[in-house]
């Protein structure tokens, strides 16, 4: 299950205006990639909250153990240098996204760009 909710409050320390929700959707934890049919895992710690299929207990622990091995393989990174005018894109369907703060006293500035698909993730 990602939980747009959960980045919101617990890591950014915001809430919705009133009136308004951050989305919930089930999603595979092993989707197929819509252009390119490869599989990848479909979790990340900021959203997923849980999986369906399991106990709280047991999806605590796989999805524990899923973001570990992202996290730790240096094969799933890629680093980059910035220096004045970089540009970076990369596909958000299977590609997770973690800034480090390692440019100060430079600022950096992003800009999310979709593409909507007729299709979601799927198993």
């Amino acid at each position: 299950m990602h939980d747009g909710s959960l980045a919101w409050t617990a890591g950014y320390g915001s809430k919705p205006e009133p009136g308004k929700t951050f989305p919930a959707t089930e999603h595979p934890v092993v989707a197929r990639h819509p252009r390119t049919g490869r599989r990848f895992l479909y979790v990340n710690s900021a959203f997923t909250s849980h999986i369906v299929q399991l106990s709280r207990v047991e999806s605590d622990a796989v999805l524990s153990a899923l973001h570990r091995h992202v996290e730790r393989q240096l094969a799933l990174q890629v680093r980059v240098r910035w220096e004045r005018g970089t540009v970076l894109y990369w596909d958000n369907w299977a590609t997770q996204h973690h800034a480090v703060w390692d440019y100060f006293p430079e600022e950096r500035w992003g800009e999310r760009v979709s593409a909507y698909l007729d299709v979601g993730p799927r198993a």
